[in-house]
């Protein structure tokens, strides 16, 4: 095992999974998963198959920087505070500067963050969006940060389509069915809720 580590938010989910599998193929890094719950069952997964696990939440600052000690990297995925609203929970902003804040404090080189543009910056201000400016704000705390640094603009992953049920196969080909209130900023629509299908 490399003495190299990479540290992992959101390795539980479908790109911090990746990110991990792809670190253990690859064997030049050791990823390490931070997470919440050090024995659910897909960390214990992840444990079985090579990874390292620690415990962290990424509401507590001290515990991310006992967590990410030792850590030359960090791949980082923060979850947008979706309504119903919770007080226990910090938000997305505040979960991404403690990471940034962390990694600072124990001398992290590199960070890849995965993020979005800002939605009230691409459209000029005509639409905003927690989802998207979020994120823009967090990138931009860590471009100031001083710590060399990656952001990935991936929007979405082609996994989506069958897992949330938008990809439904017809006698043709497939129809693709979108929110149109989550695609309306980007493609043109103005139909909230609405649902709009493709034929692909």
């Amino acid at each position: 095992m490399s003495s190299r580590i990479v540290a992992i938010f959101g390795a539980t989910g479908q790109q911090g999974s990746s990110v991990v599998h792809r670190l253990l193929k690859d064997g030049t890094f050791t990823p390490r998963v931070i997470t919440r719950d050090p024995n659910s069952d897909s960390a214990s997964k992840l444990r079985e198959q090579g990874a390292q696990v620690v415990k962290a939440d990424t509401a507590d600052k001290t515990s991310l920087v006992n967590a990410l000690r030792g850590s030359e990297a960090i791949f980082a995925v923060t979850f947008s505070t979706f309504p119903p609203y919770s007080p226990e929970k910090p938000s997305e902003i505040t979960v991404g500067k403690n990471i940034i804040d962390a990694a600072k404090e124990v001398g992290v080189k590199f960070i890849v963050f995965s993020s979005v543009p800002g939605l009230t910056t691409l459209t000029g201000g005509k639409y905003t969006s927690s989802l998207y400016d979020d994120k823009e704000e967090i990138e931009e705390y860590l471009k100031a940060s001083g710590i060399a640094n990656a952001s990935l603009h991936l929007g979405s992953f082609t996994e989506n389509l069958w897992t949330q049920k938008n990809l439904k196969k017809t006698d043709n080909g497939f129809n693709i069915s979108i929110p149109t209130r989550l695609a309306s900023p980007l493609l043109g629509l103005e139909t909230p809720w609405a649902s709009r299908r493709w034929l692909c």
